[in-house]
């Protein structure tokens, strides 16, 4: 069941989660240049988190998950809220019931598959699908992909330390991506400032010294080289 069941489990996503996903999705945004009314596609979106911090922020946004379970609980739990609430899909990543070119942004956080990909070294898969993603945007529009550095616990189900963006950037490189590595704490007291080489390059030391979670943030704009 996987992720099914974390779904269920009322504790799965923290009132700090939201708050932290919510930061995020905002300078994610900044970043962009996006503001309301803007088209968000959220792929492997759960149950909703992430789709609602950008429905909050007057985002047309719709979501998309395997699990049918996240999917459910995403819809129930945004109907009657004080926006309009995101549109929802059970639906694989290569098969998305959406127009291509419709988006102005292709979200995805923490997103299992890629994150494999990424620990296998398998580069042409990790291209084949970020395609995949891109053709879901529109000219110009973004890509903005981020992956948590695992906890300690979950360390061992990948090859890689995700405290290192080399294998992001090894991966993306034909795609003339900016990869940034956050501290969480980056995204309350950086703000945008927080996407920058120099941040990165602290975060690769810190985050080795005191590992109390982290990002790396992928951003790839429609139409670069690939």
């Amino acid at each position: 069941m996987g992720y099914d069941d974390d779904y269920r489990d009322g504790r799965y996503y923290g009132w700090h989660h939201r708050v932290m996903f919510r930061t995020l999705a905002g300078r994610c945004l900044t970043w962009c240049g996006l503001g309301a009314g803007a088209q968000v596609l959220d792929v492997g979106c759960g149950e909703g988190t992430v789709s609602e911090c950008f429905a909050r922020r007057g985002l047309d946004v719709f979501g998309a998950d395997t699990s049918r379970v996240g999917v459910r609980i995403a819809a129930e739990r945004a109907r009657g809220n004080g926006y309009v609430y995101p549109r929802y899909a059970v639906a694989d990543v290569w098969r998305l019931p959406v127009r291509a070119g419709a988006f102005d942004m292709v979200y995805t956080r923490s997103f299992p598959p890629l994150m494999e990909m990424l620990s296998r070294g398998d580069d042409a898969a990790v291209a084949g699908l970020t395609r995949t993603m891109l053709a879901c945007c529109r000219p110009g529009g973004w890509l903005c992909i981020s992956l948590p550095i695992p906890k300690p616990a979950n360390r061992s189900r990948y090859g890689i330390d995700f405290r290192d963006t080399s294998h992001a950037e090894r991966a993306w490189a034909p795609f003339d991506a900016e990869v940034y590595l956050l501290n969480r704490l980056d995204m309350f007291v950086l703000g945008k400032r927080a996407f920058s080489g120099a941040v990165s390059r602290l975060n690769r030391w810190w985050l080795r010294v005191a590992p109390r979670g982290g990002e790396i943030v992928v951003f790839i704009r429609k139409d670069a080289p690939a």
